[in-house]
């Protein structure tokens, strides 16, 4: 590539490389691809940052494509929360994100998943760093204020110090993931799932299927006729909850919405795979084993995940369902969703 993009840092370091890789994931459209730097930090919200580099030292939220303050983590301490940072180091903050935006790999052009990625984990200051590795400070300019502010870069570690000293909680906080709400309003009943994986749910004690259930049978023995299910902030997960739920809010048998093709018999690519999983190395030595025949693309129902599924026994919630998502609304959960309207 002679000429040189305006978007890539002209330093030869790994960080480049990883932007041009980006760049060659992202027409895939998959949600699920992830290119990261060996050394990270250890915190799961934040662990795509360098240990060693110093990044906006802001917790931040993006809304509508506006930037806003959540936590100022610097030495200044001078950003309000709630402020709307409009510009940093003179860069517009529309400009910003269209430029960060193509190396965030999305199901589609799904642009609310690829900001919830730059906000929520931490995507906005680690590109940020990497498109603009001169900077050590920002000076910011906020929506109403007569002056722009400077606050200094600081390491993650520092980050994750100060907000827990400031914010009271660590960077790594979530709320709990099972929430029920009886009367939000009269006769309107709310429930969070905030998640359909099985590791992050448990470590709230409290059990999916037994929640689901109690929760159902309360909204039946009240008459609520209302349900607001809140999917927001829900990543997915493989462990059956997305079925078990759904199960509950149908009385219809309905299809599952799995991947029933592959794209070939071979990977092209398996020299440049490292540690594959059992799935990819049993098919590889056995295509026939997982496909339907032997001229066919097309995966055989029980690898497919797409089996007809039976609606639970008992009385189902068959009323007005308000279901709210966001651009962390992914993976696992979508298709569901997509089934049920």
């Amino acid at each position: 590539m002679r000429q040189h993009s305006p978007h890539l840092p002209r330093r030869g370091y790994a960080g480049g490389l990883l932007l041009k890789a980006a760049l060659l994931a992202y027409p895939a459209h998959h949600g699920h691809s992830r290119i990261s730097l060996p050394e990270r930090f250890a915190d799961f919200r934040a662990n795509i940052l360098q240990p060693g580099q110093r990044y906006l030292p802001l917790r931040v939220r993006l809304i509508s494509g506006r930037l806003y303050a959540l936590q100022d983590c610097s030495p200044e301490n001078v950003v309000p929360a709630g402020a709307e940072i409009q510009a940093i180091n003179g860069l517009a903050v529309p400009a910003l994100l269209k430029a960060m935006r193509r190396y965030i790999p999305a199901d589609g052009r799904n642009t609310t998943f690829k900001d919830y990625q730059l906000y929520e984990y931490y995507n906005f200051h680690f590109l940020y760093q990497l498109l603009h590795p001169e900077a050590a400070s920002f000076t910011l300019k906020l929506r109403g204020a007569r002056q722009s502010v400077r606050v200094s870069g600081q390491a993650p570690a520092q980050l994750a110090q100060v907000y827990q000293q400031r914010a009271g909680k660590s960077l790594s906080y979530f709320d709990k993931p099972l929430v029920y709400q009886a009367t939000l309003a009269p006769g309107v009943g709310y429930v969070k799932a905030g998640s359909f994986y099985k590791g992050f749910v448990e470590n709230f004690k409290t059990p999916f299927e037994p929640f689901i259930d109690s929760v159902l049978a309360d909204v039946q023995r009240r008459g609520t006729r209302h349900v607001i299910l809140d999917l927001r902030g829900n990543e997915g997960g493989g462990d059956g909850y997305a079925e078990y739920l759904f199960a509950r809010l149908t009385n219809q048998p309905f299809q599952g919405p799995g991947h029933d093709r592959v794209a070939g018999r071979r990977f092209t690519t398996l020299p440049y795979l490292r540690n594959a999983s059992d799935d990819i190395k049993a098919f590889l030595a056995n295509p026939n084993q997982f496909l339907r025949n032997d001229t066919t693309l097309l995966l055989k129902p029980e690898y497919a995940g797409d089996a007809p599924q039976q609606p639970a026994a008992g009385q189902p919630y068959l009323g007005p369902l308000y279901v709210l998502t966001n651009g962390g609304t992914f993976s696992a959960v979508l298709p569901w969703w997509a089934t049920s309207t």
